[in-house]
């Protein structure tokens, strides 16, 4: 599928910078996913093949469909704002182009001197009056060729994704034998982090208290009494069942639980972070969009959340140390490690 994608895309040639992800599906032999063809193209852009446009990268259209004096003519004089629009039309070349123009609406109408959405009003007048011919920016993503030889092969690791795959098929496994298991889950959350030292049931969890549905699922034998008991959790979360959990022994101290040694990569009990940690996120996000803008990727290239998370919570200082950090190698430390060093020593702890 990913082969028949790309050689779907190169068959389109520039008519793929506005093509819709269904528009793509239906050049593919066979019926296709939409979200097949999506996953598809994040491959591709992932292998340097192609990248996928922002919307404010794509142009509008105006080509000018009768003679320049004729045109204004057409247009009542008391409509200012599209006679205005067609002046400047005009004096950038619009009647000289037999093809039109490719406009951004942004940049147009600031050496117009009106707002955009005056423009596009303006240019949905004019278009229908007949004179000119208007096609607003495409509104999807959109996708552009990296200029590459002819009968380039693809880069993807096909058998990476067949792990990754399998590693996904393993763990929707492991969730499906959590929600039918009839053993304690307190234990079966202990035992799947590694840690085994747990001795007998939490005595907490709806299978412990007889509780457990047909499939596993949580259901109360009194409705009543669920409802009191969830109503008391919520006045005193202290008093929640994970918590008795934690107070009887079966999470505090562990490996991967909240409160675990050192280290541990994974936590049940989400952390706090401080209003320094909440303004750090914040900045650094928006340092992934420019990030993201200037090398025209996705943001998720640059780095994804649990990337994020971890440079919130470790605060690297050297590019040693961000290459430590989840979804950072040497590549991308070279790369986005100068801006995002510097954020993060001018960020107070």
């Amino acid at each position: 599928l990913v082969g028949d994608v790309l050689d779907a895309v190169r068959e389109a040639g520039p008519a793929a910078r506005e093509m819709t992800l269904t528009q793509i599906a239906r050049l593919l032999p066979g019926r296709v996913n939409e979200r097949a063809v999506g996953t598809s193209l994040q491959l591709l852009e992932e292998a340097g093949h192609l990248r996928r446009l922002w919307r404010d990268e794509h142009r509008a259209h105006v080509k000018l469909l009768l003679p320049a004096a004729e045109s204004r003519r057409q247009i009542d004089a008391r409509k200012k704002t599209a006679r205005a629009t067609l002046d400047g039309l005009l004096a950038m070349g619009l009647a000289n182009s037999a093809t039109g123009l490719a406009l951004e609406l942004g940049s147009c109408a600031g050496s117009l001197g009106m707002p955009e959405e005056s423009l596009r009003s303006a240019l949905g007048t004019l278009d229908e009056a007949g004179v000119v011919e208007y096609r607003p920016p495409f509104r999807g993503r959109g996708v552009e060729l990296v200029d590459e030889p002819a009968g380039t092969p693809i880069r993807v690791d096909f058998a990476e994704l067949a792990r990754r795959a399998r590693r996904e098929e393993s763990k929707l496994q492991k969730m499906i034998t959590y929600s039918t298991a009839r053993r304690c889950r307190g234990r079966f959350i202990l035992d799947h982090f590694g840690d085994h030292s747990m001795s007998g049931t939490c005595g907490v969890c709806d299978v412990c208290a007889g509780q457990a549905g047909p499939v596993g699922a949580v259901a109360e034998r009194d409705p009543a009494k669920a409802l009191r008991r969830r109503a008391q959790e919520e006045r005193n979360p202290r008093g929640s069942s994970f918590d008795k959990l934690r107070m009887s022994g079966g999470a505090e101290g562990r490996p991967g639980m909240s409160g675990g040694r050192p280290g541990a990569r994974f936590s049940i009990v989400p952390q706090t972070l401080s209003p320094a940690d909440v303004a750090l996120e914040s900045e650094l996000r928006s340092l992934r969009m420019t990030l993201a803008r200037e090398s025209r990727v996705p943001p998720y290239i640059v780095f994804n959340d649990r990337s994020l998370a971890e440079l919130v919570r470790l605060r690297p200082g050297t590019p040693a140390e961000l290459e430590a950090v989840f979804g950072f190698g040497p590549t991308k430390a070279v790369r986005y490690g100068a801006a995002i060093l510097k954020l993060l020593a001018a960020s107070p702890r």
